[in-house]
């Protein structure tokens, strides 16, 4: 029993150690350090700020002090990355409270972070083909894109970084081929793996990049077609903590490199914050933040939680102030229906503008290269391609002025809705024609009419969920007094839990189940303690406990995720419960003796108890538990034939046991 604890309290603390271990260490300054602009940035970057007048000499872009980084890392196991914009390190340590102490520490804090792409999974069926020859999918027929067209415009002497999982066959895929001609795939870089190759690991930044420049036999998927791309790979979904990380520092490399737009399909919502905390006040939207005031235009995915009514509000980086924030809508002009809403927690106008939630995108298939894909992940871009276009229109603008002119280009502008947000941007305005406003349908209504979060659901303040168990009981061994046969368990149950944190929880559950214990070798031989049958030929023996039973139990979560959004978690567990039931069969050869059947109430205590690790992704976990029944020391078995026969059994009923469970989902 001691043994058994033991191994349950080191299971758990090893895990919730290592899930914890990841910071951001800030410093308290840059002294020392040496900067010299035209060395660090591409002409490109240099180019920008001197023509938005941003100085190139910003203590933002000096590097770390590198003996406040040295004496970090040699207290962690990792140097995950660095940032120069806020002058930190993100370091994985059990040390944290040593470098918490160190003279030149201003701030310490977690990361539990995990990007999301804002993608849909639907029925993804290949298109007709097109019953007309225009040009251009109607993706971006849908923003007037033929004007861009007609007017020579494609994004040429635009940079656009993509931040994204990967871009698989993205290097040989036909939808690119005349950017691979142009050698306009400028620079590559793979944050989790620090190399440059991205060609890889996801589909997700392909069909991304196809949004923004991708052609499909002389068609347009994107309208950028003429632009430099930049593409990072800073997703990693085996490493959740640390992708905060990698897209801080996509960022600080696309700036580095000279990107004047960044697309970020990806985003970071109920897996760690609450929508009360979608303020525009976490690390990545200050981040986004401070890209804007390097001069970039940031577009940014609102998120797909649009019809989880346990969320339902945009994602971040999508709530800072400077990104511009696109929405989903249908073929028809309304909203899709998974779109996050806005307004900011803190009120502020959001989404910015809209675009097709459904696009035609390249897929990274030999057999099957062109696909439909749903989700934000595709408006966003199909708007970078838009923007690009237009800021080669209109040159002289910076890039806050030209996020104010595509939302006034947008065709539902002055009016805001917290779903179209101004509307689908119109290339017309920016080459002298006049916005298409025909047959729009009518606004949802203001930010006022929009429904609050639930706070029960899987990923809210609280969550009720039954669930099925179903074990095995593993044999005592034959040091103990009880060995057993197939023995095992089922019970069903319901669940409560009420989240702390977004990686911890608390909760308890009721439970109603039976355990069958199938024993053997009971009979008495002088040794041991379970004195069962005086009688040869016992051909089996088993006995069924039915209980009810609470459980109080811990969850840590180590990784967020999964179909329903449970993630990968670990939980603590103690629970006692009330035998309400028990009975005892023996079977014999004895022919004079084939059924003897113990009095149920005496055989074994009215009450258990036992302690219980679950180990789990998304609605299935793995069991393991300990329970302990107790046997009454003045038990009588009644036999058939021989009622008065005493047979006396003293001691504890242990059973170890291991088995699956499954949770049923609700309010997701």
């Amino acid at each position: 029993m001691k043994k058994a604890l033991l191994f349950l309290t080191l299971f758990v603390w090893t895990f919730i150690a290592s899930a914890q271990d990841i910071y951001w260490v800030f410093f308290t300054d840059k002294n020392g350090t040496e900067f010299d602009p035209y060395a660090y940035f591409d002409a490109k970057a240099i180019q920008r700020r001197t023509q938005q007048q941003i100085p190139l000499f910003d203590s933002t872009d000096f590097p770390l002090n590198t003996l406040y980084v040295e004496a970090v890392a040699t207290r962690s196991e990792e140097l995950i990355g660095e940032s120069r914009w806020f002058n930190a390190a993100a370091v994985s340590t059990s040390r944290i409270d040593e470098i918490r102490r160190l003279p030149f520490v201003a701030a310490v804090t977690p990361i539990a972070t995990r990007a999301v792409p804002a993608s849909v999974s639907r029925d993804a069926a290949l298109p007709a083909v097109p019953s007309d020859t225009a040009m251009l999918y109607s993706q971006l027929r849908r923003m007037q894109g033929e004007q861009f067209v007609a007017n020579g415009i494609d994004g040429t002497g635009i940079r656009i970084a993509v931040l994204d999982g990967g871009f698989k066959m993205a290097d040989e895929h036909p939808a690119f081929q005349h950017l691979r001609d142009g050698h306009r795939i400028l620079k590559t870089y793979n944050f989790p793996l620090k190399r440059e190759d991205v060609y890889g690991w996801d589909t997700h930044g392909t069909m991304v990049l196809s949004c923004i420049a991708g052609i499909n036999d002389g068609k347009k998927i994107g309208l950028a077609t003429g632009a430099e791309f930049l593409l990072a790979r800073t997703e990693v979904n085996l490493e959740p903590r640390k992708e905060e990380v990698w897209w801080m520092m996509g960022m600080e490399w696309a700036d580095r490199n000279g990107a004047n737009i960044i697309n970020s399909s990806l985003g970071y919502g109920k897996e760690r914050y609450n929508p009360e905390d979608m303020d525009g006040t976490s690390l990545v939207a200050r981040a986004a933040n401070m890209a804007a005031a390097k001069g970039i235009l940031v577009c940014n995915s609102m998120g797909n939680e649009g019809d989880d009514r346990t969320w339902r509000t945009l994602i971040t980086p999508a709530d800072a102030d400077s990104v511009l924030s696109v929405g989903g809508i249908d073929e028809q002009g309304n909203p899709s229906d998974f779109t996050s809403w806005g307004p900011t927690a803190d009120g502020r106008l959001k989404p910015n503008v809209c675009a097709y939630g459904h696009a035609f995108v390249a897929n990274p298939s030999k057999s099957n290269p062109y696909t439909y894909a749903y989700g934000t992940s595709f408006s966003s871009p199909l708007v970078a391609g838009f923007a690009a276009c237009a800021w080669q229109a209109r040159p002289q603008l910076n890039n806050m002025q030209l996020r104010t002119e595509i939302e006034k280009s947008a065709d539902r502008y002055p009016k805001h809705d917290f779903q179209y947000g101004y509307g689908v941007p119109q290339a017309s305005y920016f080459v002298g024609g006049t916005k298409n406003t025909d047959n729009l349908p009518e606004a949802k209504g203001d930010s006022s009419n929009l429904p609050k979060p639930s706070k029960c659901g899987v990923n809210a303040r609280y969550n009720f969920a039954p669930y099925v168990s179903w074990g095995f009981v593993a044999p005592a061994g034959p040091t103990s007094a009880i060995n057993y046969g197939k023995s095992e368990s089922f019970l069903i149950g319901l669940r409560f839990k009420g989240n702390i944190c977004k990686w911890y929880s608390m909760g308890v559950s009721a439970e109603i189940g039976a355990t069958w214990y199938n024993l053997k070798n009971s009979r008495y031989d002088g040794t041991l303690a379970w004195e069962v049958l005086r009688y040869e030929n016992l051909k089996k023996e088993n006995i069924r406990v039915s209980f009810l039973q609470a459980e109080y139990y811990n969850r840590f979560r180590l990784v967020p995720g999964g179909y329903f959004g449970y993630g990968l978690y670990i939980d603590a567990a103690v629970f006692a419960g009330w035998n309400f039931y028990a009975r005892h069969k023996t079977v014999s050869d004895d022919p004079n003796y084939k059924v003897r059947m113990a009095t149920p109430a005496r055989d074994i205590s009215k009450f258990q108890w036992g302690v219980r690790a679950r180990v789990g992704y998304d609605i299935v976990s793995l069991y393991v538990q300990y329970r302990i029944n107790k046997l009454d020391e003045r038990c009588r078995m009644h036999y058939v034939t021989y009622p008065n026969e005493p047979v006396h059994v003293i001691g504890d009923f242990p059973a170890l046991e291991v088995g699956l469970q499954v949770t049923v989902p609700l309010g997701h």
